[in-house]
């Protein structure tokens, strides 16, 4: 029977001492939880920062779109306006030639008619 007291004490003290390494553990790991929560903090904190930049960001972006596009838009009109320009002076230098050639061609038919009809 002491035998087995002898036992049962024995796997007690097993038992305080692994009890004790796991108190240990618990310990460490209530460290390490709690160091990991403040890293998910810190990483909470930089991710809203980060969120923020990015939206001043696309709000610039989307300024500088809006000015470049007003831009482009400027620069085409002008050159709607002298693309019409040039063409209308070109619808003008065309009618001067093609009344000047009926004329011409009309005085040279006149003079021949005139030559061949005495």
């Amino acid at each position: 029977m002491e035998a087995r007291i002898a036992r049962i004490e024995s796997d007690i003290d097993h038992m305080k001492s692994d009890v004790a390494a796991i108190q240990l553990d618990i310990r460490e790991f209530r460290g390490d939880m709690k160091a990991a929560n403040e890293s998910i903090s810190e990483l909470k904190q930089g991710l809203a920062e980060v969120r923020t930049a990015v939206v001043a960001l696309d709000q610039k972006l989307d300024s500088k779109i809006d000015g470049v596009e007003s831009k482009i838009d400027a620069v085409e009109s002008k050159i709607d306006s002298k693309i019409d320009a040039k063409v209308s002076a070109l619808e003008s230098k065309l009618i001067k030639w093609i009344i000047g050639t009926v004329l011409a061609t009309a005085s040279v038919a006149f003079s021949l008619a005139r030559f061949v009809h005495p």
